[in-house]
């Protein structure tokens, strides 16, 4: 199959760099702080599982990853580098790029399937579906950040000594990257980087997929917490959608806009800046579920009418009114006149044992 052609026209400029650096370093700033909103918020209340460690792996890492924007290695797409710090910057940044945000992405993606399965009934075929695709995920993970240490590794040699002073792992980016320092130069895209945009697309989409699946087949919910939800996990099409942009403009033929020079948009920022643009989204997304429903509930709490609690012995006889009936069984943790409404206020984290009864009856019947 034949390469596709990219042509890159105009080189980048300083005062570009510093301004995708600096919106980019406050989208940064949002993914860290939602990442330790959620880990203080599930260890105060306990509630850590799986799901929060692999959130605990992808706020570690994105630590390193940040500061790597602004190393002065990116000097070299508007002055070609001139001195040892600058090519020994972009040297790391390439190392940290290459393995670092591999592990990143994909830990985000682990844990935002297994808080989908937090929600899911075990033994279902959603469960062990959501469950699954986090274990696909890892593995995915494993090979990637193994398949580029080794291949930057052998060919450091080579692309430490040349510009950009990047691995040349894929092909193209080096020669692309190098396109900062010229007026006009074509690129051949291989193949690899299409399957790879495909594969980013493909796990957006299965993160999608399974928990509106979930939904749609029995959560029972108040109207406006099935909005919420139903609001954060479309909020996983946000890196979906840019993968596609992302790959359409890799796959385009033909030249590009000459960015700013004439009121457009240059493309090669895009490209350059595009691991520090998904990073941060990635884990943003992650986050949003706890940290959400964890300020709806906040709100809700805040807005809530006197509720009138029932006699001492609707709680003790598990008469009408404790809210146990549709579930067939008595919470102690949910308070006897507990409705939809009030469900509506319980954690995510806390469904799995209250509004997921009629839904697990639904599935009964799966393998």
């Amino acid at each position: 199959m034949e390469p596709f052609v990219l042509t890159v026209c105009y080189r980048v400029t300083r005062k570009e760099v510093l301004v995708w650096r600096s919106w980019i370093s406050a989208v940064h700033v949002l993914a860290i702080a939602s990442g330790s909103f959620r880990l203080i918020r599930q260890k105060k209340v306990s509630k850590l599982w799986w799901d929060d460690y692999f959130a605990a792996v992808a706020l570690i890492v994105e630590f390193i990853f940040f500061p790597s924007l602004w190393l002065p290695g990116l000097t070299i797409y508007y002055n070609p580098p001139g001195s040892k710090v600058v090519v020994v910057s972009q040297i790391v940044s390439s190392w940290i790029i290459d393995s670092v945000f591999w592990t990143l992405l994909w830990s985000t993606r682990i844990s935002f399937s297994l808080s989908t399965a937090r929600f899911i009934p075990a033994g279902t075929l959603l469960y062990k579906g959501a469950i699954g695709l986090a274990i696909t995920f890892f593995a995915i993970l494993v090979t990637c950040t193994t398949y580029m240490t080794i291949t930057c590794a052998k060919t450091y040699p080579v692309w430490s000594t040349q510009l950009p002073y990047q691995c040349i792992y894929p092909s193209w980016i080096p020669a692309l990257l190098t396109c900062g320092l010229y007026p006009l130069c074509t690129v051949k895209l291989n193949t690899d980087v299409v399957v790879s945009e495909a594969v980013d697309f493909f796990a957006d989409v299965a993160l999608v997929v399974i928990p509106a699946c979930a939904f749609w087949k029995g959560l029972k919910l108040a109207p406006a917490a099935r909005r919420l939800i139903w609001a954060c996990f479309a909020a996983t099409s946000v890196t979906a959608a840019w993968n596609i942009i992302y790959t359409v403009i890799l796959s385009v033929s033909g030249e590009f806009n000459e960015g700013s020079r004439h009121g457009r948009f240059n493309s090669l920022l895009l490209v350059i800046f595009q691991p520090y643009i998904l990073g941060p989204i990635s884990l943003l997304v992650c986050n949003m579920l706890i940290v959400v429903t964890t300020l709806y509930r906040s709100f809700r709490e805040d807005q809530k009418p006197p509720v009138v609690m029932p006699s001492a012995s609707n709680v003790d006889t598990g008469s009408p009114g404790t809210g146990d009936e549709e579930s067939g069984r008595s919470d102690p943790t949910v308070q006897p006149s507990a409705s939809n409404a009030d469900a509506s206020r319980l954690e995510l984290t806390e469904l799995r044992t209250s509004a997921f009864t009629v839904f697990s009856t639904v599935w009964a019947d799966d393998p």
